[in-house]
């Protein structure tokens, strides 16, 4: 698990990434987009370059790899399907913690520096 936090590091905010133009609102969710099936085919690298660090994360099942773009007021966590395609989902602040921490990514002693939440 890579998890180390670089104070240089660049985080877009989710305006920046909505602009890529490929996200479609999750029905019923105003905190929540998937990128739309255009997408689903591309990788985070791809379809995240150039944007900011992306962290990577084996997932709690080990059924694949889970890749994480920090945003200012949000972030992008994007994970590998069984059929090989990538479900992208941008969420804005509140929901994007609540993910991460749903996921179990980070062990919950180091939520707060993984967030950067004692620099804020």
């Amino acid at each position: 698990m890579d998890n180390q936090s670089d104070s240089a590091e660049v985080h877009p905010d989710c305006a920046s990434v909505m602009k890529l133009g490929v996200w479609d609102r999750s029905p019923g969710n105003g905190h929540r987009w998937h990128g739309n099936e255009a997408a689903r085919s591309s990788s985070p690298e791809e379809l995240l370059s150039g944007l900011g660090a992306l962290r990577k994360f084996n997932s709690v099942t080990n059924s694949g790899e889970i890749a994480v773009l920090m945003c200012q007021d949000g972030g992008v966590i994007s994970y590998q399907l069984a059929d090989q395609r990538w479900l992208h989902t941008l969420l804005l602040k509140t929901a994007f913690r609540q993910r991460i921490f749903e996921l179990n990514l980070v062990p919950i002693q180091e939520l707060g520096a993984f967030f950067n939440t004692e620099e804020r």
